[in-house]
């Protein structure tokens, strides 16, 4: 779903930038060098806050989730 997201802000003509433990997947191969790929941990809150503070977004899509089973055993476990 996140690379959907990021082609649809593409077209829009934005420039995304992807947070997340694995930033190049398969299914964002096709995008290449358009969209900057920033690795890290989502439930790192200091992580977050490193990329947050550095690129200084106008907008954040949150796109990580938990397999329900996990979320519903522990609601505020890191993600």
């Amino acid at each position: 779903m996140g690379a959907e997201v990021v082609r649809l802000l593409l077209k829009k003509g934005e420039k995304p930038i992807v947070f997340s433990s694995i930033p190049n997947t398969s299914r964002s191969a096709d995008l290449g060098d358009s969209v900057e790929g920033i690795a890290g941990d989502l439930g790192n809150f200091s992580n977050v806050l490193d990329v947050v503070g550095t690129t200084w977004p106008d907008v954040i899509y949150h796109m990580g989730g938990m397999l329900t089973a996990p979320s519903e055993a522990d609601p505020a476990a890191p993600i």
